[in-house]
């Protein structure tokens, strides 16, 4: 695999850097808003590099780079990140990556900064930073794969719903916010998750005039992480280190609380009960008037915790609480009950158990969910 022909066009609103990548039919292109155009870099492959690396392992693949590349990005992704990740992912072989030059930078500046998106673990990363009297002045919000695939009209339609959300989010937390998007999202084969933390930092690397230091909300703590293929969340905390350069490094945060935890933490605060977007179908929570449609498996998932924790009735802003009590009992019965839960949700149904609200309904619905669904399979046959 070859990358070249790295170029950075003014648009009338927006920065475009582009490369060429000889697998993609068309080019792989970012853009920055231009307001912020002197915080973009110019000259380097570094944030190409990163967003390539799925494409790597998928398919037990080097990668050349016709250009320059940091060095200590370059070694830390060679000798430690891509070894680790080709064992995770069961790779036949560990791809390598080599440039025609390579360099070493010193920070331009000395910001730090975080995504915002609005959700719990993002939240909890600036109420960290808050509290600990760190003074965080941009943020950013990412269009990289996570609302949808790149031109897609229902892809915009998310995307500027969620934007506006987080904007008066930033906004009321007196921070700006920088968007950046990207097309990568066209040539990703696998789901989002399997790659969402590497797309999501290759976009932080074009700003690579702005921050010294990034800080990466984990989803699981630090007890809950392991080096499991699958989700990237998985392996979040262990393993982003790496993706440090001599200019930029690269951290994870809320690693001291699991989810449950990290909602009680943040769950008092008025902006966080405005703002809060954990929805994944936000077509329809826009449809309902709220900032989430109540009844996804992350709004089931959120609005149970809150009600763990006696404070959903504060969140009457952004979920539909009529919607609560039938939106947790499916959540408990078809899913709960149902499959190996990943950490976050294995605590929130350990939580409901020791509360005595998991009862016999769930497991009798729990029973006919699974006879339906096997009745199905033996009719497909």
């Amino acid at each position: 695999m070859k990358i070249s022909h790295l170029t950075y066009t003014q648009e009338e609103a927006h920065i475009k850097r582009s490369v060429t990548v000889d697998i993609f039919p068309s080019a792989l292109f970012y853009t920055i808003d231009r307001a912020y155009e002197s915080f973009v870099e110019k000259e380097t492959y570094d944030a190409f590099v990163i967003a390539l690396i799925p494409f790597m392992l998928e398919n037990s693949e080097d990668l050349y780079v016709d250009g320059t590349v940091d060095e200590v990005l370059l070694t830390h992704l060679n000798t430690q990140f891509l070894p680790q990740l080709a064992v995770i992912s069961k790779c036949k072989k560990t791809p390598q990556i080599s440039a025609k030059h390579t360099h070493r930078s010193k920070s331009k500046n000395s910001q730090i900064g975080t995504g915002f998106s609005c959700g719990v673990d993002s939240f909890t990363t600036l109420y960290d930073f808050i509290q600990s009297r760190i003074s965080v002045r941009y943020v950013t919000f990412l269009d990289a794969g996570s609302h949808g695939k790149y031109g897609k009209e229902h892809t915009k339609q998310i995307k500027e719903f969620r934007r506006q959300n987080a904007a008066k989010a930033a906004q009321g937390l007196d921070m700006e916010m920088i968007c950046i998007s990207s097309n990568i999202s066209s040539f990703v084969t696998s789901s989002f998750e399997s790659s969402h933390s590497l797309v999501n930092l290759s976009c932080v690397y074009h700003l690579s005039n702005l921050y010294s230091d990034y800080y990466y909300s984990s989803a699981f703590s630090e007890k809950q992480s392991t080096l499991k293929g699958g989700d990237t969340s998985n392996w979040d905390s262990l393993l982003l280190p790496y993706i440090s350069s001599s200019y930029l490094t690269i951290k994870s945060t809320a690693l001291d609380k699991t989810r449950l935890q990290r909602t009680a933490f943040i769950s008092e605060e008025n902006t966080v009960q405005n703002y809060l977007d954990v929805c994944t179908n936000s077509l329809l929570a826009k449809e309902r008037g709220y900032q989430n449609c109540s009844s996804c498996h992350k709004c089931a998932k959120t609005m149970t915790s809150l009600a763990l924790l006696d404070r959903l009735s504060q969140f009457g802003n952004v979920f539909d609480l009529n919607r609560y009590v039938a939106t947790r009992d499916m959540y408990i019965s078809t899913y709960l009950l149902q499959k190996k839960l990943n950490p976050i949700d294995q605590e929130i149904l350990d939580t409901l158990k020791e509360k005595k609200e998991v009862v016999l309904k769930h497991y009798f619905s729990a029973f006919i969910f699974r006879l339906k669904k096997n009745v199905k399979k033996i009719l497909k046959k």
